[in-house]
């Protein structure tokens, strides 16, 4: 019952952005936080590889009991790549808001996100699976590609609701 909640609960927050008579507005806010999740799911990857390149071996696990891969360092990769995202992709499509604003919502977006993450990785571990889904082979499932953006949508949603208008 709480995966459907949890599904349900996001789509509705996602459709918010495009009911309203600034569909046009909306519609480049989506874009913009899907490249800033993609973009710092990405960060965080990279960094963590770059770290093993270079024996880096303290790695400051975010919870450890639920995902062995999250850890601060990624965290502060998914970050610079999230902001990153955020400017170009805002400039390319003429999204508007103030640097300030972008940075900080990009920002509380990608840690939201990881939150994302590691719900994701406590429900599986309640239901006692690896994977959410053989839909996507080797992603382990649609809803371990999208449980970063379901978290960022609110944060987004909020984004567009004060820094914008």
């Amino acid at each position: 019952m709480l995966g459907y909640l949890y599904i349900i609960g996001t789509i509705s927050v996602i459709a918010a952005f495009l009911d309203d008579e600034r569909v046009d507005v909306y519609r480049r806010v989506l874009i913009v936080l899907l490249y800033v999740i993609w973009a710092s799911d990405t960060g965080a990857y990279l960094t963590g590889k770059l770290l093993d390149r270079l024996h880096y071996s303290h790695y400051n696990r975010l919870a450890p009991h639920l995902s062995k891969n999250k850890d601060y360092e990624g965290t502060l990769g998914a970050i610079v790549f999230g902001v990153a995202a955020m400017f170009i992709t805002s400039f390319l499509l003429s999204v508007p808001g103030s640097p300030g604003a972008r940075v900080g919502f990009s920002v509380v977006a990608v840690i939201v996100g990881r939150f994302g993450d590691l719900f994701e990785s406590l429900l599986k571990r309640a239901a006692g699976v690896k994977d959410s889904g053989k839909l996507i082979p080797g992603h382990g499932g649609v809803l371990d590609r999208i449980d970063a953006l379901m978290f960022a949508s609110i944060v987004f949603a909020q984004y567009y609701g004060t820094a914008v208008t």
